[in-house]
């Protein structure tokens, strides 16, 4: 398990959250549907913890293929760290677009996680531009990071060629090492 501050999935949380093991191939085909009746371009799978295992791939590349063939949707994947094998079979099995968040800069990650470092969250993104794959790649604000910490971020971001930038705004949650931030006021957020 991961200890990323600002989560309340992390193992140091005590946020009060419902907790669940991956959905079904069945379940995940039905949320495609509802996304699809929507009007949703893109349906998005999503795991908490540090890399998906084995049981949680051999999901993905059952209900993508099925999705794709069901439903004109993109299909986009947050999944964790990624090997470059777990990268290539995401393109095989059709996984359009991957989303994976640096965050904050080098010089801040290790005071919001220490479970895995920037460089590990670099190494992914290669694995997955590698692949072929689209990357959706951003950060978040408000964790005490410095303007110079989000602009050495948007910097590798932008060397990355990443599609989609992302930019968040911490949510603090009560139960996470961060639930007492909060800093952000419009005129920040704005500047940011």
């Amino acid at each position: 398990p991961e200890d990323c501050n600002y989560c309340s999935q992390s193992k140091i949380s005590d946020a009060p959250i419902e907790k669940y093991r991956m959905l079904t191939p069945e379940q995940l085909l039905d949320g495609a549907r509802v996304a699809y009746e929507r009007g949703s371009k893109t349906y998005c799978i999503v795991i908490s913890g540090r890399a998906p295992n084995e049981r949680e791939m051999n999901t993905v590349e059952k209900v993508v293929p099925m999705v794709k063939e069901k439903f004109d949707l993109k299909i986009c994947a947050c999944l964790g760290l990624l090997s470059s094998e777990n990268a290539a079979r995401l393109k095989a099995c059709g996984v359009d677009r991957v989303n994976h968040n640096l965050n904050t800069g080098p010089n801040h990650y290790s005071s919001i996680c220490s479970t895995h470092t920037y460089q590990d969250r670099i190494e992914t993104l290669r694995n997955v531009r590698d692949a072929g794959i689209e990357l959706c790649s951003g950060g978040i604000v408000g964790m005490g990071e410095s303007h110079q910490d989000l602009v050495a971020m948007a910097m590798e971001l932008r060397s990355l060629q990443v599609e989609s930038f992302p930019l968040n705004f911490l949510h603090a949650i009560e139960g996470t090492p961060l639930e007492q931030r909060d800093d952000l006021t419009p005129q920040h957020c704005l500047r940011t």
